[in-house]
């Protein structure tokens, strides 16, 4: 039996979101269409997502979703879908985004392969155009001190730009997908199914600047053209083995109506090589919209709000269900937000994911050059053949040497006839028969020794390289040559990051590389007054109150706390944090005086 059907409060209370609908989920989210009541009790549908318990147990996580939060909520752009806010109630996080009305290009692009049209070129082209657009607003953010503040989406795939059908293009996700980015998250939701879609760099696991989502938008581009995949494999390593190769084809090839100027623009997008893809999203976009002008110029924006609604026309059909008439899932209240940052005290366990990104980062096998061919086996007639032909060369060599002798005699024979005989003289004593000397001993060459060679590369580079304990003198990039067979450990260290280790286990005339992305080695920062419940401000920014602790401050920099506690003076105190240290400041704060009190 159906349950009875509740209606929405008459009244409701203001600044709530209310659960409609799921719409989704992910590995990361639930996704729900929702209601949201601004101050004035305005009704408005929204997107809400809520993170799923085992990513909201990452403290780090959160800690990096809270801060970007606070980014992506002042990203006001046409072609980007709005962030309101990031809830909070108990231990569940909520991200709060506008709604759009319309289907994402992964759901365009499957509908126009189901019915074996292509998207339209002048369609397609809009469509990236206008995602580079947002792009390159949110590569060009500052601060409002001016500083960059260096945005990179990290995730730009078909499934996170949805296209109204009104015909306006949005760009959704900001703020999950730079705090996976930065955490590394990989394959347990975060970035499942979406490996297709990163640059090179990225499935390196190498640090990324904007040129990557330049990259991935250049994929998106490929796919829509020509209605094939561009990297994807039946297993995500054979797919990130062919994201790092980067090896693609002419677009025209698969579509032969697509002119030079498509191939051109879509190959500079995809160059392996991130100096030579186009500099900025600006620069692509403006590429496309030249060849829209020149190739289509009756092509209009309309076009592609017609072309959207008539792929889903089947789906518009259907009657609409009164929003009104649903029953709340949720009712999650806006003002548990968790961008105050209002922190919990208690630090949460980090939920570690278990499969790492780089059991993926498989280096390319190296073409190893090819042995010597040995030497051929002598058979008994070769050696038989060698023998005759050296009999034969000393019986020739004798033959000469006794025709010298002869002709030497009869020479002396001629000269006796001229010369008187005189008494023969004694003979002389024979010969001595002296014993020729042994031919010399062949030399051994010396046993030849096998060594194998290791290559690092390091993210940041220049961290100095230890071998089996030792310092040397290299820096990353390095080739460190003559390894004997056997186990060695191999170290990296660079100032602010976290010493790496490994053990490796050489057999001998091979080469290993070995690309390493170190580890930020973070400061803490812990904060008590008495009394409590003070509010800390760190660097200008509120972060919480006392007790308050925080573990991933950026080591090696001089931070300013201040502390707030209404009737208590104002605390100001400047702090170096350290590498892996926790830097600690207790504070008693002094009841602040009142007007015409003394000493």
């Amino acid at each position: 039996m159906a349950p009875e059907t509740q209606r929405e409060p008459q009244t409701p209370p203001r600044g709530q979101y209310y659960l409609m609908e799921k719409i989704a989920q992910g590995g990361m989210a639930e996704i729900f269409k929702g209601l949201s009541y601004d101050i004035h009790g305005l009704k408005r549908t929204v997107c809400i997502k809520k993170i799923l318990p085992h990513i909201a147990a990452s403290r780090e996580f959160i800690d990096s979703l809270i801060d970007e939060a606070k980014i992506a909520v002042t990203l006001s752009h046409g072609n980007i879908a709005h962030t309101y806010d990031l809830g909070k109630v108990g231990d569940d996080y909520f991200i709060v985004m506008e709604y759009v009305e319309g289907k994402s290009i992964s759901h365009i692009a499957k509908r126009a392969k189901t019915i074996g049209k292509p998207i339209p070129v002048p369609v397609a082209c809009y469509l990236i155009a206008e995602v580079a657009n947002g792009l390159d607003y949110i590569h060009r953010r500052t601060d409002e001190s001016g500083t960059p503040l260096n945005i990179v989406h990290r995730d730009i795939s078909p499934q996170n730009i949805v296209v109204s059908y009104a015909g306006t293009l949005k760009i959704i996700d900001f703020g999950i997908a730079i705090a996976a980015g930065r955490l590394g998250m990989t394959e347990v939701g975060i970035l499942k199914g979406k490996f297709s879609y990163m640059s090179p760099e990225q499935a390196r696991g190498e640090t990324l600047d904007h040129r990557s989502d330049i990259f991935s938008l250049g994929v998106i581009m490929y796919e829509l053209l020509t209605g094939t995949r561009l990297f994807k494999a039946e297993d995500n390593r054979e797919t990130l083995r062919n994201v790092r190769r980067a090896r693609v084809t002419a677009p025209s090839l698969l579509r032969s109506e697509l002119p030079d100027d498509i191939d051109r623009i879509t190959l500079r997008a995809l160059q392996r090589d991130r100096r030579h893809r186009f500099p900025s999203a600006t620069l692509f976009r403006d590429q496309l919209v030249k060849f829209l002008h020149t190739a289509y110029p009756d092509f209009q924006t309309t076009d592609v709000a017609h072309y959207v609604r008539e792929l889903f026309r089947d789906e518009l059909a259907e009657p609409k269900i009164d929003e009104d008439a649903k029953t709340p899932h949720l009712i999650i209240d806006a003002t548990h937000s968790a961008l105050t940052g209002d922190r919990d005290a208690e630090p949460t366990h980090h939920a570690v994911a278990p499969v790492d990104l780089k059991e993926f980062l498989i280096e390319e096998p190296e073409e190893k050059s090819e042995p010597p061919p040995p030497e051929p086996v002598k058979d008994d007639l070769e050696e038989d053949e060698k023998t005759t032909s050296h009999a034969r060369r000393r019986w020739w060599g004798g033959l000469a040497i006794g025709a010298i002798i002869g002709a030497g005699i009869a020479m002396f024979a001629l000269r006796l006839r001229e010369v008187p005989i005189a008494p023969p003289e004694p003979s002389p004593p024979p010969p001595v028969a002296i014993p020729e000397a042994p031919p010399p001993e062949k030399q051994e060459e010396p046993p030849r020794v096998i060594t194998s060679t290791v290559t690092l590369d390091s993210t940041p580079s220049g961290a100095v390289v230890y071998v089996d304990g030792e310092q040397t003198s290299w820096k990353t990039p390095a080739t460190i040559r003559d390894l004997k067979p056997g186990t060695h450990r191999l170290g990296l260290f660079v100032d602010n990051y976290r010493f790496w280790e490994k053990e490796v286990n050489l057999t001998g005339d091979e080469t290993r590389h070995f690309d390493i992305q170190l580890t930020k080695d973070f400061a803490s920062l812990v904060i008590t007054t008495q009394p409590p419940g003070a509010l800390v401000i760190v660097g200008g920014v509120p972060v919480g109150q006392t007790p308050f602790e925080r573990r991933d401050v950026e080591p090696g920099q001089v931070v300013r706390v201040e502390i707030w506690l209404e009737g208590y003076r104002h605390v100001t105190r400047e702090v170096m944090t350290r590498a892996g240290r926790a830097e600690e400041v207790r504070l008693t704060l002094e009841p602040q005086r009142q007007e015409g009190e003394t000493k």
